[in-house]
């Protein structure tokens, strides 16, 4: 499992290739399965401030260890390695257990967007009360995200149709230990307005129902101004990256 051997074996399947490069390898110890290799890259400014940090693959390591203990899925890690330099963390190696046949709330938001009345053989309600329910079960479990778009709750659906959401791409996560909760609204907020950022605000509005419904407790009637914050982000986010993209086409 060493990355020496890693870079060296042949790809099944890359997932992405970013800023970090996500993909697939056939496990050493079971040919017939796969392991997800996720080699977190460090460029520039973060050459510098990861010096005071741990590395990105301890941090996924270090909260997926965290997570399962409190009962919080996730796919199973493996292994994390690090490539120190005299000036600090250079590049970092995370591999886990591969989901496979999973998908993800993306893929659930998509169908309801077509207007699919079921996916995968549950209703709108169903999928919404599922997935706020395994939110407000983490966050109730001290851990917040802090990067929950609908692209990172990984969703395993068995034989029987039981689906099993596990939270993925969690080196951002901040959990909490001790007695008493020390998970605020607004923390709760962070992962609530990317989870359901995909869905309509009719959809929202149902999405937040189901999680006070698990919470036992009503949020602040104040709730949708994240959201409209998080809205304006996301389109003048997409806006520059549109406007780079024009520019490095007219070049």
């Amino acid at each position: 499992l060493h990355p020496c051997h890693i870079l060296d074996m042949p790809e099944i399947r890359v997932l992405r290739d970013a800023r970090n490069r996500l993909w697939n390898v056939a496990d050493p110890r079971d040919p017939e399965a796969e392991i997800t290799v996720k080699l977190n890259r460090v460029k520039g400014i973060k050459r510098f401030t990861y010096r005071f940090y741990p590395s990105k693959g301890r941090r996924h390591w270090n909260n997926a260890c965290h997570m399962l203990r409190r009962g919080v899925a996730t796919p199973l890690p493996l292994a994390f390695f690090e490539s120190p330099e005299q000036s600090g963390i250079r590049d970092s190696w995370y591999l886990c257990q591969f989901i496979p046949g999973a998908f993800s709330s993306r893929d659930v938001y998509a169908a309801l967007a077509r207007g699919e009345t079921h996916y995968r053989g549950l209703d709108k309600m169903a999928w919404l009360q599922l997935i706020s329910g395994f939110v407000c079960h983490m966050h109730d479990m001290q851990v917040i995200h802090r990067d929950l778009s609908s692209g990172n709750l990984l969703l395993s659906q068995a034989a029987d149709g039981e689906v099993t959401p596990m939270a993925i791409d969690i080196g951002r996560a901040r959990i909490w230990s001790g007695p008493g909760s020390r998970v605020r609204q607004r923390d709760r907020m962070l992962d609530l307005i990317r989870i359901a950022y995909k869905l309509d605000w009719a959809d929202r509005q149902l999405f937040i129902q189901c999680y006070e419904q698990h919470l036992g407790a009503s949020l602040s009637p104040l709730w949708r101004i994240p959201f409209w914050y998080y809205d304006s982000k996301q389109k003048l986010k997409k806006a520059i990256k549109g406007k780079r993209k024009r520019k490095r086409q007219r070049q």
